[in-house]
């Protein structure tokens, strides 16, 4: 009689999912904040930053040997708080229908949208949002 052995299975960086998920999304979009809008991991990584920045970021979550369950934070900045916001509705609908997409098979919306006033001397509105997402391992051949 063997040892039972969970199948082992190799976590999607959910932040590569996310940013590669919403990239083409926001692209497609009509909205003039939406449609130039770059998702990135960091604040700094598009050099010269864009005015319209969707960065995600993951701040906790806990996963299994199939499924992870990362919580993803999401910061929208635009050049006025009413395209912060809207950027960030626009955000939110469409992680919500991302169920079915690739490795992911459920969001959950914990928090926000909320306004975060930018630091003195900083040009950039922001909104701030917290999503729990849930996406399947892969086998590890």
């Amino acid at each position: 009689m063997g040892t039972w052995q969970p199948v082992a299975a190799l976590r999607v960086d959910a932040v590569a999912w996310a940013v590669a998920y919403l990239q083409p999304l926001l692209a497609a979009r009509p909205e003039e904040y939406a449609a130039g809008a770059v998702v990135a991991r960091r604040e700094s990584e598009p050099s010269p930053r864009p005015d319209c920045l969707v960065v995600v970021r993951r701040d906790g979550g806990l996963g299994d040997s199939l499924f992870d369950r990362p919580r993803l934070s999401v910061r929208t900045f635009a050049l006025t708080s009413a395209d912060a916001g809207g950027l960030a509705a626009v955000v939110s609908a469409l992680l919500m229908e991302a169920p079915g997409s690739g490795p992911c098979t459920r969001v959950s919306h914990l928090s926000g949208p909320n306004e975060v006033e930018p630091p003195a001397g900083e040009a950039y509105p922001s909104a701030y949002q917290l999503f729990e997402v849930t996406l399947r391992a892969g086998r590890l051949t």
